[in-house]
């Protein structure tokens, strides 16, 4: 349990309605099979993160979470190769890079062609500059002011196809080396085709095998037995459309671990004959290769009940040990498997109809006010690790709205050209696997489009990879009926809540469990992509709390005894004081002792009373354990007590008291006489 604020606020529930995730209800891990769908199947070329043979060389996949290019069949024509960005679970972003041979100083004719089906807003190039360490410059061909900046033009082709080209002058004093190219697929999967770089002054086209022809002649059908970077080998199995085959003695298995409590299993089976002697489990080893345990589908042509009409559903057990899967098949014709999922399955603690305890806010500067307007964030963070990604982002300032100062992002003025725009808050350490938080913050945005029209606008919280959890599309927020919960990669989704606020905010409030066992946690980022100057998203009063079902406490931390160390002479006292932190702590309650009652005493009050030569440790104690001590050492001699100031049996105070008494004694002793002759003189 965290050590927090005592609080009374209670879990409130405002704005949007959702499926509540109740206690007990079991949500689930992402899939431990990469492409255990088959989305990728025969004749589909994965872009490596290393580069591809032959004219596949120059392009990479970022090898990270995001989602991943494969050279396909262009879906409006069969006779021709493109390059599709894969859609990816929860990310909705998906970039690659190409090495490139550029010239500083020449002028490059740029172009290539998109599908995007579904729609997109995003779709970006730029050049890396190994001088500055930086891409240059950020573009985003679909922006209207980053179209009108580089000179470009979009021109439709058949079958919904577009055009875009522009011309870039690469600065003489710079190098650069690559192409990023980058694309929102948060609608589905984008194509891209014939992308070109042609130089004005030697026609040479820098960007090769931008039409993609041959690269689905790199496309593996038999799956290797030495595992790929997605972990995935076999042995007698090849990729068909949809689904892998395994024949006689085939496996299909990936290198992966199953360090959780419980695991789901599911498999689809799209062709079999079942005979005697027909076998299909699957088999879990340890890194050594030998097995763990299995789960049997089919024995010896005995269907287990847990298959179904080709289903086949199970729990396992998780285990340390293991650190691969198999599913392995024996029998005279082919089987064809068109779905495998293992993933952890979890039970939730949360229940939204329960009453919640606020923690203290975790949240440092979370209303802005410390801060002058104008203030930029950036990597270096400011107090409270507010920061802006600017090396590639345009990044955060503080604004005044209102009356009072706010964090914005998006196109603040002229200067910011970037395509995206961000701001981060680093989260505490201690966040964890069950923890239930409430994460709340105010928003408003100011928008020259329509809201669905913008990439990005939204929050997060980011692990790995830069990968989002627990999302909240700002999009969509109180703008579509049927958004009333988080999206991203966490395993579960949780309702948001939303209050229209009387300054022109809204108030979001998002409580949930801590569900993912996989994220590095880091960061809330708050991310736009705006369109034109103006365009921008406000943030006031965030506020990150833990929540319990009873208050939270907050402990004492340190215990001081004031003025050190105490010497003092048999039968002396002293009148000590203790002070703890914090300051706020609930019970600040001390208990004194002493560690040798017979050299000093003291009282509950923490009066020490000498009484003997030698040394004790006096301790003032809380109720929890903490603690701090001084040593009282006692010495020989006249009974002193020095906070009496007493010298010789006397206070010096008693002394000067009856110096003074005496004189005045013997002034009167002289005035009075003196006073009677002037009297008689008279």
């Amino acid at each position: 349990m965290k050590g927090c604020l005592l609080s009374l606020a209670l879990l409130a529930l405002v704005g949007n309605v959702a499926m509540p995730q109740h206690a007990g209800s079991v949500f689930y891990g992402a899939n431990l099979f990469p492409n255990g769908d088959f989305a990728l199947s025969a004749g589909e070329y994965k872009i490596p993160a290393g580069g591809g043979p032959g004219s596949a060389s120059i392009w990479h996949n970022w090898g990270n979470a995001e989602a991943t290019q494969y050279a396909v069949t262009d879906p409006t024509d069969e006779n021709n190769t493109v390059l599709a960005f894969k859609t990816y679970d929860g990310a909705g972003f998906s970039s690659m890079y190409a090495m490139l041979s550029i010239v500083s100083g020449e002028t490059y004719d740029i172009s290539f062609d998109y599908y995007a089906p579904n729609g997109t807003d995003n779709i970006g190039m730029a050049f890396w500059c190994t001088t500055d360490s930086n891409r240059l410059p950020e573009v985003n061909v679909l922006s209207s002011s980053d179209l009108t900046s580089a000179g470009a033009t979009v021109t439709d082709k058949a079958n919904g196809w577009k055009h875009v080209a522009w011309a870039r002058t690469f600065d003489a004093s710079k190098s650069y080396d690559s192409a990023h190219i980058w694309a929102n697929v948060a609608n589905g999967d984008l194509y891209l085709d014939n992308i070109s770089a042609v130089s004005q002054t030697s026609g040479t086209n820098i960007f090769t095998g931008g039409d993609f022809e041959g690269f689905l002649d790199y496309a593996p059908s038999t799956i290797p037995e030495t595992a790929g970077e997605d972990g995935l080998y076999g042995h007698n199995a090849t990729l068909v459309k949809g689904g892998v085959s395994l024949t006689d003695g085939g496996y299909y298995g990936v290198i992966t671990s199953l360090t959780e409590k419980t695991y789901q299993i599911d498999v689809s089976v799209k062709e079999l004959t079942i005979a005697s002697g027909t076998s299909l489990k699957f088999n879990f080893l340890d890194e050594s290769g030998n097995s763990v345990s299995a789960l049997d589908l089919i024995k010896d042509g005995v269907v287990d009940s847990a298959y179904q009409d080709g289903k086949y559903s199970a729990q396992l057990a998780g285990n340390a040990s293991i650190a691969k899967i198999q599913l392995e098949y024996s029998g005279t014709t082919a089987v064809v498997i068109d779905g495998i999922v293992v993933r952890a399955a979890y039970t939730s603690s949360y229940d939204p109809s329960k009453t919640y305890y606020e923690s203290k806010n975790y949240v440092v500067n979370g209303d802005f006010e410390k801060f002058e307007v104008g203030t930029k964030f950036s990597e270096d963070q400011l107090e409270g690790a507010w920061g802006s990604v600017t090396s590639y982002d345009n990044g955060a300032r503080i604004a005044e709205d209102g009356g009072s100062k706010v964090a914005q992002i998006g196109k603040l003025d002229d200067t910011q050209t970037k395509t995206y725009s961000s701001m981060f808050l680093m989260t505490p350490d201690d966040i964890s696997i069950g923890d239930i938080v409430r994460f709340r913050y105010d928003y408003k945005v100011t928008a020259s489009d329509s809201f669905d029209s913008y990439a990005e606008l939204n929050s997060c919280f980011v692990g790995g990879a830069n990968v989002p959890y627990y999302k909240i599309d700002l999009t969509k927020l109180g703008r579509d009926e049927t958004y009333t919960s988080t999206s991203g990669a966490e395993k579960a989704s949780y309702p948001i809540h939303t209050e229209a606020l009387s300054n022109g905010y809204t108030r979001v409030t998002l409580d949930f469990e801590v569900t993912s066992d996989k994220v590095q946690w880091n960061s809330i980022r708050w991310l736009f992509t705006p369109h034109a100057v103006g365009d921008t998203l406000s943030i006031d009063n965030v506020e990150l709390h833990f929540l319990s079902e009873a208050p939270f406490t907050t402990a004492v931390t340190k215990v001081e005894i004031a003025g050190g160390d105490v010497e003092l002479s048999i039968g002396g006292t002293k009148q000590l004081s203790a002070t703890v932190t914090p300051n706020d702590a609930d019970d600040k309650a001390i208990t004194w002792s002493s560690s040798n009652g017979t050299v000093a005493s003291v009282s509950s009050t923490g009066l020490v009373t000498a009484l003997a030569e030698g040394t004790a440790e006096i301790k003032a104690q809380t109720s929890n354990g903490v603690s701090g001590s001084i040593v009282v050492t006692v010495t020989k001699g006249e009974p002193v007590t020095p906070d009496d100031n007493k010298k010789g049996g006397l206070s010096v105070g008693a002394i000067i008291g009856i110096v003074i008494g005496a004189i005045v004694v013997v002034g009167l002793a002289v005035a009075i006489p003196l006073i009677i002759k002037k009297k008689k003189a008279k």
